[in-house]
């Protein structure tokens, strides 16, 4: 089935299809309500049948062949009463662009709960382009697209872009959630970019508390300042050490950071 055109046919979208040969078909159509989060699904069983071959065949039983090497143009099958050679149907899915065009407003609460519909439907670049729209807002839409923003670069591995909104968020004075902030920063450690991680931890404990996972965070930077060539600092790494000691005797970093401090008090007495 090869697709030929979309048009506009009295207010709904017609798309235009053509067999290329003779056969059985089943054709799926899924259409997408963003803003409420549901799915539409059709399947449609066509019989498309050669008419020019049949035509050929009644002729040549008349005596009047068709001459051989001739073309048979494919065509609907009447066991489903068409008569034409295209179909016309709902698209399957919009394209982004499309979509966002649909979305005619400016409302940030609209475009908010389009753009939580499209993440729900894993259509992330759906939702990363209408959260743009409303990222610099200094509303609760806007804090909701600048953090939608940030999982999604996470998530897709973009280091860069994860950044940059993080930054961007710290520019608002909001912490990125923990558990992204945590893949983030473990991916710039192993892409040897600790320094970038450490600033984004520090900046992130500044701005909020989290008693759940502040050790990760913590145990994360000590690690850094007393490992990091470029960056060590022993004094800074023995005062994280200590605090996750001190603070969260529950955490799974507890021993491993009473060990450290040992390590560092017995063997570096300048830091102590």
């Amino acid at each position: 089935m090869v697709y030929r055109r979309r048009r506009l046919l009295d207010g709904a979208t017609e798309v235009v299809l053509r067999p290329d040969q003779a056969g059985d078909y089943r054709l799926d159509f899924q259409r997408q309500d963003l803003l409420r989060g549901e799915r539409e699904e059709l399947a449609v069983m066509l019989n498309v049948s050669d008419r020019g071959n049949q035509r050929a065949a009644a002729a040549a039983d008349s005596g009047g062949a068709r001459q051989a090497g001739s073309e048979a143009e494919p065509r609907i099958g009447d066991a489903l009463g068409l008569d034409g050679s295209m179909i016309s149907a709902e698209p399957p899915i919009d394209p982004i662009a499309e979509a966002i065009a649909s979305i005619d407003t400016d409302d940030p609460a609209v475009i908010s709960a389009a753009a939580s519909a499209a993440r729900e439907t894993d259509n992330r670049d759906l939702a990363a382009a209408l959260w743009r729209r409303n990222r610099d807002l200094e509303t609760e839409y806007g804090r909701e697209a600048r953090v939608g923003l940030f999982e999604l670069s996470v998530a897709a591995g973009r280091l860069v872009d994860a950044v940059s909104y993080a930054d961007l968020m710290a520019e608002y004075q909001e912490a990125p959630p923990t558990a992204s902030l945590i893949v983030l920063t473990d991916a710039l450690i192993s892409a040897g970019d600790g320094s970038t991680a450490a600033t984004a931890i520090e900046r992130t404990l500044a701005l909020r508390t989290d008693p759940a996972t502040d050790d990760e965070l913590l145990f994360r930077l000590a690690r850094h300042y007393e490992s990091d060539r470029a960056e060590r600092n022993l004094r800074r790494s023995l005062g994280y050490y200590r605090r996750i000691a001190g603070e969260f005797p529950l955490s799974r970093h507890w021993e491993a950071s009473r060990a450290r401090i040992e390590h560092i008090e017995r063997h570096f007495f300048h830091v102590r």
